[in-house]
């Protein structure tokens, strides 16, 4: 793992729950399902959906792809720009996939790959959906706004971190490491 000298930072652990997660993500799944299903019917006059097998497809797409965007955010903006400090698997304890970045990272740079993968997999889907008629768009932008709920949790708990500091992934747990410069 990649870290600042023990002896200029002090480290600090940040974890969030998943069954706070698993719970707002419920909440956000309504809440976005009003903010993009009411207008897409007022707009279109209701909907119709094909649901099949290949929603399944569309989901697992979806989950490989929000960990891609997360990785790929992550290394265009740590400093050296190298995918070798990017790794992707999935932890069995949790039953989820994940992108690691084991180099710490301005706040910043972190907020935005954080939230990356609501913007592109979740609202732009659903406003795109809404503006070309396309329902399934605006129910793929639905779930993966929810499935964002993680994301949102951890950036939430960055609020009080000065900008100063480095976060860095945290490899074990779901969470960050904040770095914080000693005085």
């Amino acid at each position: 793992m990649v870290h600042p000298s023990n002896e200029e930072y002090h480290m600090e652990k940040n974890s969030i729950s998943l069954i706070w997660a698993n719970m707002l993500s419920i909440v956000i799944l309504f809440v976005s399902g009003v903010l993009f299903a009411v207008p897409y019917m007022m707009l279109w006059g209701g909907f119709r959906f094909y649901s099949g097998w290949m929603w399944l497809l569309y989901l697992l797409f979806g989950l490989i792809m929000h960990e891609v965007v997360h990785g790929v955010t992550f290394a265009l903006l740590i400093k050296d720009y190298r995918f070798k400090h990017i790794r992707f698997g999935f932890k069995w304890k949790y039953l989820m996939p994940f992108c690691h970045c084991d180099k710490p990272m301005k706040k910043a740079d972190y907020v935005v790959g954080a939230l990356m993968p609501l913007l592109l997999l979740g609202i732009l889907p659903a406003l795109s959906g809404i503006c070309f008629h396309c329902f399934e768009g605006v129910l793929f932008g639905i779930v993966f706004s929810a499935v964002a709920a993680g994301d949102l949790m951890v950036v939430w708990k960055t609020r009080k971190i000065s900008e100063e500091s480095l976060i860095m992934d945290n490899p074990e747990e779901v969470g960050f490491i904040v770095y914080e410069k000693m005085v």
